[in-house]
């Protein structure tokens, strides 16, 4: 399709050779245009828990390489986040024993741990509880060239806090404006929310 071809020949037209300072391994394309064409090849259509074949796996051999060539990536991408100045914030949700632990175990394996910070999000300590929600995130986001892994997040107020009765209706339903606003403070600060 033409969104394939915009995709690969930008892609050809701005490897032109640039380099990573640090890695050395080759630049991503990343302005907003490029991130548009590389949009254009993500899936279109929703998917499905329920419809994805469980009996395909990887070998653990072929697992064990894309492990770390995918690795590899997230670290040259780390590097050109601190070049560039942005920030990210991962947002990690799901019940309990859903895997959320391994799968940032593995996201951050290889990368540069001056540049990234994990916090897993617990029942809020008695000073958390002094102030808004919100507010004991805010001390926790990342600086500029930073990463920020959240290991559950401020979701929780519209989900666990919700169904568990820990907030009033009033509250959770004020919940999703907060948090509409909290990251389009974010994103428009330069932040890319994952």
């Amino acid at each position: 399709n033409s969104c394939q071809k915009q995709k690969i020949s930008s892609i050809e037209a701005s490897g032109s050779g640039r380099r990573n300072r640090f890695s050395g391994l080759p630049l991503i394309p990343y302005s907003s245009y490029e991130r548009w064409q590389l949009s254009c090849s993500m899936a279109k259509e929703r998917i499905s828990l329920d419809g994805l074949d469980q009996s395909k796996s990887l070998e653990q051999e072929d697992y064990k390489k894309q492990l770390k060539q995918l690795q590899l990536q997230l670290l040259n991408m780390q590097l050109q986040l601190r070049e560039r100045k942005n920030s990210v914030v991962l947002v990690m949700e799901g019940p309990d024993a859903a895997g959320k632990g391994g799968a940032i175990k593995r996201v951050v394996e290889r990368l540069d741990p001056r540049l990234i910070r994990v916090y897993s999000i617990v029942k809020p300590t008695p000073e958390e509880y002094g102030h808004h929600y919100m507010w004991r995130f805010w001390n926790k986001l990342p600086a500029q060239g930073e990463m920020t892994i959240f290991d559950r997040s401020w979701y929780g107020r519209v989900l666990v806090e919700r169904v568990e009765s820990f907030c009033s209706d009033e509250e959770w339903k004020r919940a999703y404006r907060e948090i509409n606003e909290f990251e389009r403070t974010l994103s428009d600060g330069g932040a890319i929310i994952i």
